[in-house]
């Protein structure tokens, strides 16, 4: 008899733009990775770029959705209710995930913890107390670092790191959009250190701009793949990162990583990360006096952090988790 038993359905939510940043789609993308060869997964997300349509297509079908408010309820349409849904992102609301809930989906949340969830799981990677979360009796939390989202090539943590380089990897998101690159970059090359200087960024940033980092000599490295970036990561002496899942990133590989925030929402990453002295901390990054700080961390031979987590079994935990939904 065939007897194979079929696979559960997920579909991820998550959209990503110049605004929002990428953030948000490379970890739900990194998600998908982890559970595809156990579930039929599918990506839901607003128009998406050339990049974003190669790096699904290597993971899962694709569905695109309009930018419009529409999309919440174009989403909504295409769940019958056998569904495990999966929501990444700041603009879903309580009565959003009420609505999925009453289609009969199961429903996992990596959300802030400001509103009422109605999810099956609710993922808080950040360390929080639990006295802030509103949830239903039947709603498992998993708190803390060890839920963090990684990409494979991050989920080998590389517990010593014995090098010795010049470079300096930075990323302020895919995006950009407050032009930290430059402000950054031009300071270090006034303060005439002796280093190579990288950038990590994805190709929305602009041809302009990419031709202009270039002819200053900073090394552009545009939508680079996971694999890539975690080879940078190892040859950097230490990576000056906004306060986002990349920080995860470059500490799996053992890098020292310099780090502040410029919107809200990276708050509770930068002050769990401080918390844990797993940073150097360079506070509000649209203030100016950042630089200050910067200038003092990279001038220092004894950049000393704490080690960081072995997320090696990271997809093992997630695909039963998923499982018993």
């Amino acid at each position: 008899l065939y007897n194979k038993r079929l696979k559960k359905r997920i579909l991820f939510r998550a959209d990503a733009n110049v605004q929002i940043g990428y953030g948000l789609f490379v970890r739900t993308l990194a998600l998908a990775d982890m559970l595809k060869d156990d579930f039929e997964c599918v990506f839901y997300t607003q128009e998406p770029t050339e990049y974003q349509k190669r790096a699904v297509g290597e993971v899962c079908d694709l569905v695109a959705l309009p930018s419009d408010e529409t999309k919440l309820d174009v989403f909504l349409s295409c769940l019958s209710g056998n569904e495990i849904v999966f929501l990444d992102n700041y603009f879903f609301t309580s009565e959003y995930e009420r609505q999925i809930k009453r289609k009969g989906c199961k429903l996992v949340c990596l959300a802030p913890y400001n509103i009422h969830h109605y999810s099956d799981v609710l993922i808080i990677y950040v360390e929080e107390d639990f006295s802030k979360l509103s949830v239903e009796p039947y709603t498992k939390i998993l708190c803390g670092f060890e839920w963090g989202i990684l990409r494979a090539p991050f989920r080998k943590y590389k517990s010593e790191k014995k090098i010795s380089s010049n470079i300096i990897t930075i990323c302020f998101g895919g995006t950009d959009q407050y032009l930290l690159t430059e402000k950054t970059f031009r300071y270090l090359k006034n303060c005439k250190l002796q280093y190579e200087i990288h950038l990590i960024a994805s190709s929305v940033i602009g041809t302009e701009r990419i031709r202009e980092f270039l002819s200053e000599g900073l090394a552009v490295h545009i939508d680079a793949s996971a694999q890539e970036i975690a080879n940078l990561f190892d040859v950097s002496k230490f990576a000056i990162l906004s306060s986002s899942m990349i920080c995860y990133e470059a500490l799996s590989r053992g890098t020292k990583v310099l780090s502040g925030y410029y919107v809200d929402n990276q708050l509770g990453v930068y002050n769990a990360l401080l918390k844990t002295n797993s940073i150097i901390p360079l506070g509000n990054l649209l203030y100016e006096n950042y630089l200050n700080s910067l200038a003092e961390a990279v001038t220092c031979d004894n950049l000393n952090v704490a080690s960081f987590i072995d997320y090696s079994k990271q997809k093992e935990k997630y695909i039963s988790i998923f499982h018993l939904l």
